[in-house]
């Protein structure tokens, strides 16, 4: 099956006629999970797989596991608030640590690092005689074995003082203080906006000047990419037939500004056409629920989600209609936008 105790990169994996359930699964996100983990535990997960078959065997636990991270469209990642009841649910299973152990990466991939180390924490506590909490590898030559809960609570510690020291690497400055808001009210909650007037004063004035005339009320976000990001802001939502959502807009468009502002999480921008159009649409905007860096050179970013960035990750998990790759099937509407 495995060969035990080699050097961290040193694992064998049985053919893989001799693997089910769980064990293919985990095996085919491996590349989504080494991506974020890096070299951290790599060989731990290939050893634990048929650990887990042979010594605990496969139950319904593992199927509510997958599911829930399917469901986050992340492979071993996914939605916090979708792991959590899971883990509730499967409390007290062996899949439990497993359970914890997405949830901690989970966490961290959003940048939440002290909630990471404390769901590390209570797998430990809860999971003393787990794998990932008992047996001690070496991650580096020369280095002292750890378990892969300690690697892991070292690395987000680290992590986390990285970013506390080098804030303007992970996130944009905070909007200056008095700064214009706007409050979104959604069917699915409310998202509130900080402004940056003084970075991009044209698309700031503008986009105030159509939320004081009512002008997005009842309009709907016309694009969604799962766990990524929404669109809206195209009067054609309210009563348009779906082909003509996206072409629509007041009878101008807008010239980029270089605000300086990076494409982080919770990003207002002005949405365009396509990435090589010179201008933006007059209305329309999009609201990031990741960071897309790739999009920094090709668009105006003027504002920051400040409340409610989970309800745009709601809204961009809306089910996409037949044969479209990010038009919602049921599209969530502005029932208001209102300055603060």
């Amino acid at each position: 099956m495995v060969e035990q105790h080699k050097q961290a990169t040193d694992v064998s994996f049985a053919p893989t006629e001799e693997k089910e359930g769980v064990s293919l699964w985990l095996e085919q996100n491996w590349p989504k999970l080494a991506a974020l983990a890096a070299v951290i535990c790599v060989a731990v997960l290939g050893l634990s797989l048929f650990r887990i078959q042979e010594e605990e065997g496969k139950d319904e636990s593992w199927d509510a596991l997958g599911a829930a991270l399917e469901e986050g469209g992340i492979g071993i990642l996914g939605d916090p608030a979708r792991i959590e009841p899971v883990l509730a649910e499967i409390a007290g299973t062996p899949t439990a640590a497993w359970a914890s152990y997405s949830l901690a990466l989970s966490h961290a991939e959003e940048g939440n690092f002290d909630e990471a180390q404390a769901t590390l924490a209570r797998l430990a506590q809860e999971h003393p005689e787990h794998l990932l909490a008992s047996e001690r590898f070496a991650f580096e030559a020369g280095a002292t074995p750890r378990t892969v809960v300690e690697r892991l609570s070292r690395v987000f510690g680290d992590s986390a003082a990285f970013r506390a020291a080098n804030p303007g690497v992970f996130a944009n400055p905070e909007p200056a203080a008095g700064a214009p808001r706007v409050r979104l009210s959604t069917t699915e909650g409310e998202i509130v906006i900080a402004l940056y007037p003084e970075r991009a004063p044209r698309h700031v004035e503008n986009f105030l000047k159509l939320v004081g005339d009512g002008y997005y009320e009842r309009t709907r976000f016309h694009r969604v990419l799962d766990s990524f990001l929404i669109a809206g802001g195209d009067p054609n939502t309210r009563e348009g037939a779906p082909e003509t959502w996206g072409a629509g807009g007041p009878e101008y468009t807008l010239e980029p500004e270089d605000s300086g502002l990076s494409h982080f999480a919770g990003a207002l921008g002005a949405e365009k056409g396509s990435a090589q159009a010179e201008e933006a649409s007059g209305s329309q905007f999009y609201i990031l629920f990741n960071d897309a860096h790739t999009m920094n050179e090709n668009y105006t970013v003027f504002g920051q989600v400040v409340e409610g960035l989970e309800v745009v990750g709601t809204i961009s998990r809306s089910p996409v209609a037949e044969n479209s790759v990010d038009r919602p099937e049921t599209p969530v509407a502005i029932d208001s936008a209102t300055s603060l």
